[in-house]
């Protein structure tokens, strides 16, 4: 069987993102994913991991494993 693991970018700024967000974490089909009923959701702030450049890269390298290891 195989882990699912989702990382959800939560956006911090646009109202409406944050509406269509909070309509889908309430929707049947999120609540039926199996990495949500397994507790393997992961949410990270858009604003802050969103950028494609090399620190980025590097601090989600360090920060990655600390967020696996909480809890979601």
């Amino acid at each position: 069987m195989a882990i699912c693991i989702i990382f959800m970018l939560i956006p911090t700024t646009a109202p409406d993102s944050k509406r269509t967000l909070d309509h889908m974490l309430n929707s049947a089909l999120w609540r039926s994913l199996p990495a949500v009923r397994q507790g393997r959701v992961y949410f990270v702030e858009a604003d802050r991991w969103n950028w494609n450049d090399a620190m980025t890269r590097q601090k989600l390298l360090t920060a990655l494993p600390k967020l696996l290891g909480a809890s979601s």
